[in-house]
């Protein structure tokens, strides 16, 4: 601002314009700006030559540019962090989680971080987990009672004040009139009532009789129903079944999204969670980045027009679906979706065993299959 006056003949206002350009990187803004700048210099007797060089540092400066006071605390602040990552990567992983709790798509990125370090991240407990994660030990993480959806401060504060518990009636008695029946959902689906029961069907369904729970259930939970609703509990696919659903889709060669990029794999099929689509628009043209997760890791797609367009009906938040990618790594990397499909979930294909132990019963079965029976 000082230069834009003092050199350009800028009134503060004016100054503080140019000023707003640069932080926000506005070249339009910038380039007609110069000839504002460069009439005023010369007519305080600078010659054209030097106001072009300074504005020239100037405009440079707006493309990326901090000052000092700026940029020396965040060179700190790198510094410590990375200190802390590369030292104490569990503890830096949980504090950095407690403040992006509300945020799903970092909340998946540091829970995938623990996952390539081979830590394990357990469900949480009503009697281990805190308020963010907590460190149980070296190698295992417990899942914290703030990042379930629909559990806000005060009631994970209640919760924790009378931790431990005894029983789930137990807990019934200390926090009953402070959850909603959301509330009690959440923590049914999230596994938090494990460490009493782990059959979270039977649990579901003994709370709806105490009118504790809206819904009931009269069929026992499969495997992969447990992981939706996990999933509503969630926000993400917390245990994703990738080999279920790999036994019900054999018809497809699918790949893991680890194998795939560490091995530089040109072309694979994966089955994966949608976490996160950005819609963007160039030219008539629509297109999208598209983040996905499946047990392994985490990509980050891109879908142009036409195939967009082709499968944009299917292409939802949350969505379990078959991709087909084809990449290249250099000189930029880069994932491209090519085609979508939506996975079966049911296993067809079961393999049964008869045992047969005499001759009688192998003539009747030979005959029962040709249909003589």
């Amino acid at each position: 601002m000082d230069l834009a006056m003092e050199c350009g003949g800028y009134s503060a206002g004016a100054a503080d314009n140019l000023r707003r350009a640069m932080g926000k990187k506005d070249h339009k803004i910038m380039i007609k700006e110069r000839d504002k700048f460069i009439n005023g210099a010369i007519a305080n007797n600078i010659s054209e030559d030097i106001a072009n060089k300074i504005f020239d540092e100037m405009q440079e400066f707006s493309g990326y540019g901090f000052n000092r006071s700026h940029s020396a605390p965040y060179g700190i602040i790198g510094y410590y962090c990375g200190y802390l990552k590369a030292n104490y990567l569990k503890e830096f992983l949980v504090s950095i989680i407690y403040s992006e709790r509300n945020n799903i798509s970092k909340l998946i990125d540091y829970i995938y971080s623990f996952k390539r370090n081979n830590i394990k991240i357990l469900n949480p407990c009503i009697n281990q987990s805190s308020g963010p994660f907590t460190i149980i030990s070296d190698t295992e993480v417990r899942y914290g009672l703030l990042c379930i959806k629909g559990l806000g401060d005060l009631i994970v504060e209640h919760i924790i004040k009378h931790q431990p518990y005894t029983s789930i009636q137990d807990f019934i008695h200390k926090n009953i009139g402070i959850l909603n029946k959301k509330n009690w959902e959440s923590l049914v689906f999230s596994g938090a009532f494990d460490i009493f029961n782990n059959d979270r069907w039977l649990v579901n369904n003994s709370l709806h009789h105490s009118d504790i729970i809206s819904d009931i259930y009269t069929e026992p939970w499969t495997k992969l129903e447990v992981y939706e609703k996990e999933q509503l509990s969630f926000g993400f696919f917390f245990n994703f079944p990738y080999e279920y659903l790999c036994k019900a889709n054999k018809k497809y060669s699918i790949n893991t999204i680890k194998n795939h990029i560490t091995k530089h794999i040109n072309k694979s099929i994966i089955l994966v969670e949608i976490i996160e689509i950005l819609r963007k628009k160039k030219s008539d043209n629509n297109f999208a980045f598209i983040r996905a997760i499946d047990h392994s890791d985490i990509i980050q797609l891109v879908i142009f027009s036409n195939t967009l367009d082709k499968y944009n009906s299917i292409l939802k938040e949350g969505k379990i679906l078959i991709i087909e990618i084809l990449s290249q790594y250099s000189p930029k990397i880069k994932h491209q979706i090519i085609n979508c499909f939506e996975p079966k979930y049911e296993i067809t294909d079961l393999l049964i065993t008869i045992v047969i132990k005499n001759k009688e019963d192998i003539d009747y079965l030979i005959k029962y299959l040709k249909n003589e029976t």
